[in-house]
């Protein structure tokens, strides 16, 4: 059972930690965009007609789009309550390792 909480806690929080990078980089990347609209016009345009970038931004639009889908909000509200209900879940589950007798032998 603990080993199952473990799992679940690691897998949210990778899946959290990806899809908010993603989301990140996105807005970036989007801001670049617009910036470079407002100040060079033409050179925006000239970097969207260049097939590989414009595929390069809709591949990150696509995936950054998964952090708002249905599917993951079970996932981030039991992470979520997982931060809330065991705010120390990590630390315990560190220092439970580390105080294990034979943790030593790892090093």
């Amino acid at each position: 059972m603990y080993f199952f909480f473990i799992c679940c806690y690691l897998s949210c929080s990778f899946l959290f930690s990806f899809f908010l990078f993603l989301s990140i980089l996105n807005f970036l990347l989007s801001l670049f965009y617009f910036l470079l609209f407002l100040f060079f016009p033409f050179l925006y345009y000239f970097i969207l007609s260049s097939y590989s970038l414009h595929l390069h931004y809709s591949l990150f639009t696509f995936l950054s789009s998964f952090i708002y889908h249905p599917l993951f909000l079970p996932l981030y509200i039991f992470y979520i309550s997982l931060l809330f209900f065991f705010p120390y879940f990590p630390h315990l589950l560190y220092s439970s390792f580390f105080s294990h007798p034979f943790s030593t032998l790892l090093f």
